[in-house]
């Protein structure tokens, strides 16, 4: 995500394209929704966007971030930051991104799970992993 948790800044004040777009930021076309057949739902509560930026992209369209456009997005407020349920959904759901053959290769798929799980062990989350 562009400029998450850092100080706003005039590096953020271009308009860009980008690989993937958060779903609480996401503004998109019917004519894009269609064609790619909107949200997989296999993914419920997260992931959802990075499967639907993928699928996007793989379709021909672009992601574009916009400086002018102001989001205020409440973290975690449907599940809770610590929720064990929380981790289940981001867990399965970043397994099933990766399972895709075009996502990763297999060392690819070890890289991500690695730094997962170091990601939350230093967060103090290794009691849901």
């Amino acid at each position: 995500m562009i400029g998450y948790l850092k100080p706003d800044g005039p590096k953020y004040n271009s308009s860009r394209q980008l690989d993937y777009t958060t779903g609480c930021a996401l503004l998109v076309k019917k004519e894009v929704f269609d064609k790619i057949s909107g949200f997989d739902p296999r993914y419920k509560n997260y992931m959802e966007d990075y499967d639907f930026s993928f699928r996007a992209r793989e379709a021909g369209f672009t992601i574009g971030y916009v400086p002018q456009a102001n989001v205020m997005h409440k973290v975690s407020r449907s599940l809770g930051e610590g929720s064990e349920q929380r981790w289940e959904y981001l867990g399965r759901n970043t397994v099933l991104f990766y399972r895709h053959p075009a996502r990763f290769s297999g060392f690819t798929l070890w890289i991500v799970l690695a730094w997962v799980l170091l990601r939350e062990v230093f967060n103090g989350n290794a009691r849901y992993l």
